[in-house]
Order: C-alpha cells, then sequence, then structure tokens
C-alpha cells in the first residue's frame, strides 16, 4: 500500500469518527434537553441527578473527542513515548469519569422507578 492509500484511508477514518462523534454531541443534547423538559415537570426528585449525568456526559464526550483527535498529534511531535504517555493519561482519566456517569444514570434512573413522592401540605387543606 502507498502513501496515498493511506492518505485515503485516514481521511475516511477521521470523516467517520467525526460523524461518529457528531451523532454521539446530538443524542447528548436530545438526551440534556428530555432531562431538563420532562423530568424537571414531571419528576423532579429525579431532575438533579439525571441533569448532571446528562451534562456530564456531554461535556465528556466534547472533551474526550477533542483531547483524543488533538493529543496524539501534539504528543507525537516529541516522541512516540509521549503520544504513548499520553494515551495512557487519557484512559486513566476516562475510567473515572465512565464510573461517575454510570453512578449518576443509575441513582436518577432508580428515581424514576420510585413513586413520585407526595407533595407536602402544610397546615390546615383549604377543604373539609
Amino acid at each position: 500500500m502507498g502513501s496515498s492509500s493511506t492518505s485515503s484511508l485516514s481521511m475516511v477514518m477521521s470523516l467517520v469518527y467525526g460523524f461518529g462523534t457528531l451523532v454521539s454531541v446530538v443524542g447528548q443534547v436530545v438526551l440534556l434537553v428530555t432531562v431538563a423538559g420532562v423530568v424537571k415537570r414531571n419528576r423532579p426528585d429525579a431532575f438533579g441527578t439525571l441533569l448532571a449525568w446528562a451534562a456530564g456526559s456531554l461535556g465528556a464526550t466534547i472533551f474526550f473527542s477533542i483531547a483524543g483527535t488533538i493529543g496524539p498529534v501534539i504528543a507525537g511531535r516529541s516522541s512516540v513515548d509521549a503520544m504513548f504517555t499520553f494515551q495512557i493519561v487519557m484512559s486513566a482519566l476516562h475510567m473515572p469519569v465512565n464510573i461517575a456517569l454510570f453512578a449518576a444514570l443509575a441513582l436518577g434512573l432508580a428515581r424514576l422507578a420510585r413513586p413520585p413522592a407526595e407533595p407536602l401540605v402544610r397546615g390546615e387543606p383549604p377543604y373539609r
């Protein structure tokens, strides 16, 4: 394989990666809007946790996509070891972020699965 086929494959890989990231970001924006609208209105007890999950997922996707694209290029300019070190650091950072996001999603879904809390009424009801 020559450099032109490698260049073509690199371009295809970049397009597929970029399109996949775009689809993921759009899907997460839809989830964020859904949580901010529907969940907030109908289940305020689960809203905060699910909003944190949706915003965190969107932020993590954007951050790791940008860092995963730009980081190896910058690190690769100095040495191959720097590029490997960058990948190790990114993987080590990605794990706890994913664990925290999964925990927030699980907690939010558990809150949604419970029946809604009865509204607290203080004092005498207006009817008898």
